[in-house]
C-alpha cells in the first residue's frame, strides 16, 4: 500500500516541489549499528530491502566489526542506491546509533540491531500511525526467536494505545524500567527497547536526544525511551509485532557474569537520582528497584541453569542478595503488588532461602522447555 506523506511543509508546496522533496528524503531512515555479525547481517538488511513500504534509507554503522561484517556493508551500498556505510572506530551500540542519527535524513528513524529482522510490513505501519496520530515516538511489538524457526506469539491487528499529556507522558516514562502496580500502569506502559519503534527525527533533534553508552549503562535504551517520554506530545503503543529479536544467550544481560549485578545496582541507583532531578515524588524510586528485581530473577533464573558448578551457584546468589540495595528494596518496595510467581521468588530471594529458589527455577524451566517456551 502506497502511503502520502502528511508532513505539514511538504503539504504546504507546490506539486512539483513535493516531488523533488520526496525525491531527496527519505521518510524512514533505517540505522543499523553492526559488529561481528557475519552469520546475520543479510537476512537483517534483507527484511529492510523488502520491505512493503519502501520510502527509506539503510544507514549500515560499521563499528569496527573483526569479521567480514565491513565488507558485506559495502557490497550492499555499492549494489543498491538507498544503502550508505560509516565506518567508525569501535564504541559500543549506543554511539553507533548515534553516529548513524547524525547522518540520517529521514522524517523519521528506526533502529534495527544486526542481528535480527523485521517482518515485510513492519515500517508501512509503524508508519502509517505515527502520520495518523502525528506521534513523536511509535512503538510496536517484538517477538523473540531461536534457531531453529522457534518464534513467540506474532500479533497482527492489535489495539493501538495513545498516550498524551503531561502528567500521562510522565507516568509512561517510569513504566519503562518496570511496573510496580499493573492495573495502574498498563494504561501507560509501552515497549522499552529502542527497536521496533519509530521516532521523528525532528524531534530528537530539537530536543537533543541520544543514546547513552550501555558500557556504562546496562540499559541505555530506557533511559533513552524515558527522556522520550518526558519531551514528547504524543507516544503510540501498537500492539502488532513489528521487530524478530533473536534470543541470544551470550547477551550481557543474559549471560550469568559475576560483574551483572553489581552493574545493574549500580544503573538502579543512577536512575533513582535522574526521577528526583526530573521532580518525580520519592516513591518513583519504586520503578527503579521493580527494575533490578526484573534484573536479578533474570540473573538467576541463568545462573541456575548454567554450567557452573552447585557451590558456586549458592555462593553467587548470596552475594548478590547480601548487597545493601536488596535490603532497602525489602523495606520500602509494595512487592504485594507483584503477579503471584513474581512474589513467590522474590520472598525467598530475599529471606535467602536459595536452594528452595533454585529448585523451583529449575522446575519453572522444565516446564517451559516442555510447553516450547521462547524468553
Amino acid at each position: 500500500m502506497a502511503l502520502r506523506r502528511c508532513d505539514a511543509y511538504v503539504s504546504s508546496l507546490t506539486e512539483q516541489q513535493e516531488v523533488q522533496v520526496n525525491r531527496n528524503i527519505p521518510a524512514v531512515s533505517v540505522i543499523i549499528p553492526v559488529y561481528n555479525v557475519e552469520a546475520y547481517l543479510e537476512q537483517c538488511v534483507d527484511s529492510v530491502l523488502s520491505q512493503s513500504f519502501d520510502d527509506f534509507e539503510i544507514i549500515l554503522v560499521d563499528d569496527e566489526s573483526p569479521d567480514g561484517s565491513g565488507e558485506i556493508c559495502e557490497r550492499y551500498a555499492a549494489s543498491d542506491t538507498r544503502v550508505s556505510v560509516v565506518h567508525k572506530k569501535n564504541g559500543g551500540l549506543g554511539y553507533a546509533r548515534n553516529t548513524g542519527l547524525e547522518k540520517a535524513v529521514g522524517r523519521y528513524v528506526f533502529f534495527l540491531d544486526s542481528d535480527d529482522y523485521l517482518p515485510a510490513d513492519a515500517l508501512e505501519r509503524l508508519y502509517a500511525l505515527a502520520v495518523a496520530h502525528g506521534a513523536d515516538v511509535v512503538h510496536g511489538r517484538l517477538n523473540r526467536f531461536v534457531q531453529p524457526g522457534r518464534f513467540s506469539a506474532t500479533v497482527r491487528g492489535g489495539d493501538v494505545k495513545v498516550i498524551r499529556g503531561r502528567d500521562a507522558l510522565r507516568h509512561s516514562a517510569l513504566c519503562y524500567f518496570s511496573m510496580v502496580d499493573e492495573s495502574r500502569d498498563i494504561p501507560y506502559a509501552v515497549e522499552g527497547s529502542a527497536c521496533a519503534a519509530l521516532y521523528d527525527r525532528a524531534f530528537l533533534k530539537r530536543n537533543r536526544l541520544r543514546f547513552l553508552s550501555e558500557r556504562d549503562y546496562i540499559s541505555e535504551d530506557y533511559i533513552f525511551n524515558y527522556e522520550c517520554s518526558l519531551k514528547a506530545a504524543c507516544i503510540c503503543q501498537s500492539e502488532d509485532t513489528v521487530y524478530h529479536y533473536r534470543v541470544n544467550p551470550q547477551s550481557l544481560t543474559r549471560a550469568p557474569k559475576s560483574d551483572v549485578m553489581r552493574r545493574v545496582i549500580s544503573y538502579c541507583k543512577a536512575v533513582e537520582d535522574m526521577f528526583a532531578r526530573d521532580g518525580f515524588p520519592p516513591g518513583a524510586a519504586y520503578y527503579a528497584m521493580g527494575y533490578a528485581m526484573s534484573r536479578v530473577r533474570a540473573q538467576y533464573k541463568y545462573m541456575f541453569t548454567s554450567d557452573t558448578s552447585f557451590a558456586g551457584k549458592m555462593e553467587w546468589a548470596r552475594s548478590v542478595r547480601n548487597d545493601s540495595y536488596f535490603d532497602r528494596i525489602l523495606r520500602n518496595y509494595p512487592s504485594g503488588k507483584m503477579p503471584r510467581l513474581h512474589k513467590i521468588n522474590y520472598r525467598l530471594f530475599m529471606r535467602r532461602r536459595m536452594l528452595i529458589l533454585y529448585m523451583l527455577i529449575l522446575l519453572q524451566q522444565r516446564i517451559r522447555r516442555l510447553t516450547g517456551y521462547i524468553g
